[in-house]
């Protein structure tokens, strides 16, 4: 009885300075800041796969072994990168920072003490530098506000309106066809657009699919798709060497499908968690070879999803398609990146803003 007593009091005793180191000793956090190579690793530390960090995500620090650190995410996931792609300071440079500025000054002078100083008003900027500033050719202003344009497009009875803005387009710049996911719609997808087209100076147009519903819908859209792009060609005025499609969730279908099937109109494609059917239905990568293609999902992602973008970089890698790239976002959702796809976009743009 005295022996169980005494275990039960030294479990009790373990049990509390745990907690008391690990209350002294929060998580830490990190931030990635740069695009660099980001590993995803397995319960046992090993690398299941690899895909571009993105910029300013925060997760916990796990360890350090001084050129990288692995880092863990809201889920548990555990990743691994390069030290200089995060904000973590190692303890050592720490530790000497913390030791030299402690280490004692032989006879030091007495401090004066100076009376504050009143602050100093800037110099007012003139009235007309602010105009200089938003049409700098490094600092182009924003599209300015306008309606959206929503048409018919065929004559089909359901998924026919296509949402365009600007209407009329912006000359010499990148268009953007989205196609939206399962329950969505071009009006209902062009809205999650709008800023970035105005910040970034570029047409979105985005269709109705069918086939964003089930891909069986595909032989329905061509012809549609078709009908689009030839209103595209007639009605807006853009740079016909930066045209780009993305996909989100069932949008990946048409973009996959159709898309590839235009080497001739498209510069190149980027897939956001983006379905995909194999070779079920008629794909014509083999002209992509020297395309800019990318594929993001999420970590956290619809369980299918890694499994299907796994066998469309198999397939790309059959097809001996040289400039297609993949990024797993930590912890991300089965969701939309509209700011990684402009980010990626403008990265691919034959030409800079003129403007």
């Amino acid at each position: 009885m005295i022996m169980l007593r005494f275990i039960a009091l030294a479990v009790v005793f373990v049990l509390t300075v745990s907690v008391a180191k690990s209350a002294d000793n929060p998580p830490v956090a990190v931030t990635i800041t740069k695009q660099t190579p980001l590993e995803t690793l397995s319960a046992d530390g090993g690398v299941v796969g690899v895909s571009e960090a993105a910029v300013g995500v925060h997760m916990n620090l796990v360890s350090a072994d001084g050129t990288q650190v692995t880092l863990q995410d809201a889920q548990g996931t555990r990743y691994r990168i390069a030290v200089t792609s995060t904000d973590y300071a190692p303890p050592s440079v720490a530790a000497t920072t913390a030791s030299s500025s402690a280490a004692p000054i032989p006879a030091p002078a007495p401090v004066a003490v100076v009376a504050p100083q009143k602050p100093v008003t800037p110099a007012p900027i003139p009235q007309d530098n602010s105009a200089a500033l938003a049409t700098s050719p490094n600092t182009p202003a924003p599209l300015a506000d306008s309606p959206v344009l929503t048409i018919k497009i065929g004559d089909r009875p359901t998924a026919s309106e296509m949402s365009v803005w600007p209407q009329g387009g912006v000359p010499d710049r990148p268009l953007l066809i989205a196609a939206h996911g399962n329950g969505g719609s071009g009006p209902k997808e062009i809205k999650g657009w709008l800023r970035l087209a105005k910040e970034h100076r570029f047409t979105i147009v985005c269709p109705s699919f069918l086939s964003s519903v089930n891909c069986s819908h595909l032989s329905e859209d061509e012809p549609y798709f078709q009908e689009c792009l030839t209103w595209i060609k007639t009605n807006l005025q853009y740079n016909g060497d930066e045209v780009f499609m993305t996909g989100f969730s069932g949008g990946g279908a048409a973009t996959w499908y159709l898309a590839t099937k235009r080497p001739d109109f498209f510069h190149g494609i980027i897939l956001q968690s983006g379905n995909f059917f194999g070779n079920y239905y008629d794909i014509r990568i083999s002209r992509w070879f020297n395309k800019p293609i990318k594929l993001i999902w999420g970590s956290q992602d619809l369980p299918d999803i890694p499994i299907e973008n796994g066998q469309a970089v198999a397939m790309l890698k059959s097809e001996d398609c040289k400039d297609f790239t993949t990024q797993i976002v930590p912890g991300g959702h089965h969701q939309e990146h509209q700011d990684l796809v402009v980010g990626w976009m403008e990265q691919n743009l034959a030409a800079p803003d003129p403007n």
